[in-house]
């Protein structure tokens, strides 16, 4: 049986034909899912690279070496050059997050004592994980440094650890 929703009339059939064809690899059709998302260290432009708010080059995202600066002449191609010259400043990261903080929005300030070294995208408690997990971008020079970070959210500090992603 097909339902008809804005003249689409295919949308159960091409449903059953994608859970069919993946059911032999243990895959199906979905819809998106943050936590899915954040557990697999999946990036997204919106939430995690925003021109808007907190510009990221592929540098810093962990794209480098995608990036193929060698006879060609675009906007911007100084700043990748110099970057990939001298390193990102910042890094992309997975943070955990000590207990269950309600995420108070997006670009969640990371700190270390007083100073903002980094933010925080997006993060949620991953239940597969058993922990409050997110994506960051922090200061280069904080990652591997010994330094106690924390998050603010829900009216206190939650104390944040780097670690790799994916997580799962």
């Amino acid at each position: 049986m097909t339902t008809a929703f804005l003249g689409i009339t295919t949308g159960e059939a091409l449903w059953d034909k994608v859970k069919e064809a993946g059911a032999e690899y243990g895959i199906g059709p979905g819809a998106p899912n943050d936590t899915e998302r954040l557990e697999s260290g999946l990036l997204s432009y919106g939430a995690d690279m925003r021109l808007q708010t907190h510009r990221a080059n592929p540098y810093e995202m962990g794209f480098g070496g995608l990036v193929d600066l060698e006879g060609h002449d675009f906007i911007g191609i100084a700043a990748l050059a110099q970057t990939a010259a001298v390193g990102a400043k910042r890094q992309f990261i997975g943070v955990t997050i000590k207990g269950t903080p309600t995420p108070p929005g997006h670009q969640v300030p990371l700190m270390s004592g007083s100073e903002t070294v980094g933010y925080i995208s997006e993060f949620t408690f991953s239940k597969r994980v058993g922990i409050t997990i997110g994506i960051s971008l922090i200061n280069s020079d904080h990652v591997g440094a010994d330094v106690p970070l924390s998050i603010f959210a829900d009216g206190k500090d939650h104390a944040a650890q780097i670690t790799s992603v994916p997580f799962i």
